[in-house]
C-alpha cells in the first residue's frame, strides 16, 4: 500500500501545482483542486484495474534495475 500512496502523492502534487500555476481557471482554483485531488484518489486507491497497471509497471521497472 505504500507504492499506491507514494505515486498518489506524486500525482496529487503534480496535478495540484499544474492547476494551480494556470491563470485561465482563476475564478475556479478551489473547483480544480477538488478535482485534482479526488481523481488520483480514485486512480491509485480504489480503482482495481490502475492499482494493477501500477503494480505491473513498477515490478517491470525493478527487474529493469535488477539487470543493470
Amino acid at each position: 500500500m505504500s507504492f499506491f500512496y507514494g505515486f498518489y502523492v506524486t500525482l496529487n502534487g503534480l496535478l495540484l501545482a499544474l492547476s494551480l500555476s494556470v491563470n485561465v481557471i482563476e475564478n475556479h482554483k478551489m473547483f480544480w483542486g477538488l478535482v485534482d485531488t479526488l481523481a488520483p484518489a480514485y486512480l491509485c486507491l480504489l480503482n482495481r484495474w490502475s492499482r494493477n497497471k501500477l503494480l505491473y509497471w513498477a515490478n517491470r521497472l525493478q527487474k529493469k534495475l535488477a539487470q543493470g
